[in-house]
């Protein structure tokens, strides 16, 4: 029989040699000079923020409130009705005709007006290009080339080696894991599912077992707080702004912005075990939504707060509920599509990014999508509002099904359709298990999907209880993303006094300037696809910031950094069953961060740099030098291409 290295051996070879394609994403920074005024009023009193509640959105019996006694109800707002829910703009009477061209180009360049701000900001973005500013001083950076992908070949079928030399094997079902349960499993789980496990936690899963961690995961959390008082503020009303105020309002967004990423960043470290937060980071990277553009920080909180909401959720509500969120609405200019004046962005993602893929839709289900989206618009970026007049009731046929679609019908039919779940499951799927799924799992794993009518938990519940999951070829077959490297790096080691209160503080800076080096920054995606993923997260610009900012975390003054945040070596080794033991402490350390055990090569290079010298016999965890030797320990992992995967 044919043999060939895993995975994780041939990303080993391809992490050691030259790495290519120099490239990352940065940062949204600089102040943006603009005038001009809106002619419509204060968009505060459109309707009262909801609450961030254990639902993705306010329920949907809740009666939709009239816009008649707000400012913005003159024309040419006239008739908008702010909706909680997709279904809500049914009971909104059609329009009694379809308004003029005249009327059309007045609706829209009122809110071009509107919104002109946040276009002009975007177009100052790109006028001074993405940069950041670190000690005072302004670092360019170059852009992140999105068409970075995979260029490895599909896997072939050839069943491949483990660790020590043998065939391993490659399980063809989704048949339940009943091997061995010790650390080993829960660090693979672990690494997997959450963003910075720690050595305790896998320990803990161990005694948990199996079953119990798997639950532990999946289970539903209550949502955080509202983080900020102004965290759903509607964006104001800037009628007759002096350049000052619009100045004023630029450094006043871009702070608050950095406050949300770092808020999610300490969301991320302090959550306990459980997927929740890897989750939400999964679904902001498949609906991919920017700052650069839709800017208003009431917007990004909430979408947010939807997507954590409905992390381990129903996906079709999901689904349902993103289509008329406001930053998505700004995002794809869903706000601008009006009935003769279709915008297809939004149909065109639904279809192609979101819901189905390439290959199972054609152009003109893309318009009949994006024309049942019509009227859907948002004048403070924190409410959605029904323009009855906006909306194109004419007829629509939408892969096969002929109606006066309304958003809730073309999600309905969306959902009817085959390729559907196996799209959704196989991003999962390439998430968590492998880049190169096998269909005919796929396709199994997608009438699970069905069959739970579309609740994410029992899919993911069969896929990391399945013996395909512990098997040897899929261990340290996933890159890790920026953020399991930077945030997951600091959870991982158990830092303390991390104040991320202030955008100014040294470890705010960190975490910024980290996550834009190696190409992630939170809430900032580089374009509507999202993060090309798996192997781009790796290039030669990229390896050695990854590897820089994980050994700034244990060594700051050596680097030149002043964080407020610190890194605890002895308490972070007595996690180990037996920290004085040299090779038992090298060993779950090893296990730990990278997921699997190292190699016999690797796990003597570690060795050393933890002895520095000394004999195997000499080490203990009471020796004046033992922070010290730890430290040197970590400082050997983050050098390894090990360290990398997961």
């Amino acid at each position: 029989m044919k043999l060939q290295l895993p995975l994780s051996e041939i990303m080993r070879a391809r992490l050691c040699s030259t790495a290519v394609l120099t490239a990352v994403s940065a940062t949204l920074v600089g102040l943006f000079a603009l005038s001009g005024s809106i002619a419509t009023a204060r968009a505060a009193s459109l309707v009262e923020a909801p609450p961030v509640a254990a639902s993705p959105l306010a329920a949907s019996s809740l009666a939709a409130s009239s816009l008649a006694a707000s400012p913005l109800a003159a024309s040419p707002f006239q008739g908008g009705v702010v909706i909680q829910d997709i279904d809500d703009a049914r009971s909104v009477p059609a329009a009694t005709r379809i308004p003029t061209t005249e009327e059309r180009v007045a609706y829209e360049a009122a809110l071009k007006e509107r919104f002109r701000f946040l276009e002009m900001a975007a177009a100052r973005n790109a006028e001074l290009g993405r940069s950041c500013v670190i000690n005072g001083e302004r670092v360019e950076i170059q852009p992140l080339d999105p068409a970075m992908g995979s260029s490895l070949a599909p896997w072939d079928g050839v069943r491949r080696i483990d660790g020590d030399g043998n065939p391993a094997p490659i399980h063809s079902d989704w048949g339940v894991y009943a091997g061995p349960w010790g650390l080993t499993q829960t660090a693979h789980l672990l690494n997997r599912t959450m963003i910075g496990a720690k050595l305790s936690e896998m320990n803990g899963a161990v005694a948990t077992g199996m079953n119990g961690t798997v639950t532990t995961l999946l289970a539903t959390r209550p949502q955080p707080a509202l983080p900020f008082p102004w965290a759903l503020d509607p964006y104001p009303d800037t009628s007759g702004w002096t350049q000052q105020q619009f100045d004023s309002l630029n450094i006043l967004y871009s702070t608050r912005r950095d406050l949300l990423k770092l808020w999610w960043t300490k969301q991320m470290i302090e959550d306990p075990v459980s997927m929740r937060e890897a989750m939400t980071l999964f679904w902001h990277d498949h609906f991919a939504t920017a700052s650069d553009k839709v800017f208003i920080p009431g917007s990004l909180y909430k979408q947010n707060a939807l997507l954590r909401a409905s992390a381990l959720g129903n996906v079709k509500t999901l689904v349902r509920d993103i289509g008329i969120d406001p930053a998505m609405l700004i995002w794809l200019d869903g706000i601008y599509s009006t009935v003769g004046n279709v915008n297809e962005n939004y149909g065109r993602e639904l279809l192609e990014l979101f819901t189905m893929g390439v290959g199972n839709y054609t152009q003109d289900d893309v318009v009949a999508a994006a024309r049942a989206y019509t009227g859907y618009t948002t004048f403070d970026g924190v409410s959605t509002v029904f323009m009855a007049g906006w909306h194109d009731n004419g007829p629509k046929t939408f892969l096969g099904q002929t109606g006066n679609f309304f958003p809730g019908d073309i999600v309905n039919i969306i959902f009817e359709q085959p390729a559907t779940a196996r799209f959704i499951v196989r991003k999962l799927y390439r998430y968590f298990l492998d880049e190169y799924p096998d269909e005919a799992l796929i396709e199994d794993l997608a009438q699970t999907l069905r069959d739970s009518n579309w609740e994410i938990k029992p899919v993911l519940e069969r896929m990391l209880k399945s013996a395909r999951f512990y098997d040897t070829a899929y261990k340290g077959a996933v890159y890790k993303d920026g953020i399991d490297v930077v945030v997951g790096g600091i959870r991982t080691f158990g830092h303390i006094g991390i104040d991320l209160s202030d955008p100014t503080n040294p470890e705010s800076v960190y975490f910024n300037y980290a996550t834009m080096v190696v190409g992630e920054i939170l809430m900032n995606p580089p374009n509507v696809g999202g993060w090309p993923g798996y192997r781009s997260w790796i290039n030669s610009y990229t390896l050695p910031w990854r590897r820089y900012f994980s050994a700034v975390s244990i060594f700051p003054g050596q680097y030149g950094w002043s964080l407020g945040m610190s890194f605890q070596p002895i308490n972070y080794a007595q996690q180990c069953s037996n920290p004085d033991d040299a090779g038992t402490l090298v060993d779950e350390v090893a296990l730990s961060v990278f997921g699997m055990a190292p190699t016999p090569l690797v796990r003597q290079a570690l060795l050393d740099a933890l002895l520095g010298g000394m004999s195997y016999g000499e080490w203990n965890l009471s020796l004046p030098t033992a922070s010290n030797q730890i430290r040197e320990l970590l400082r050997a992992t983050f050098k390894m291409a090990d360290y990398q995967l997961k």
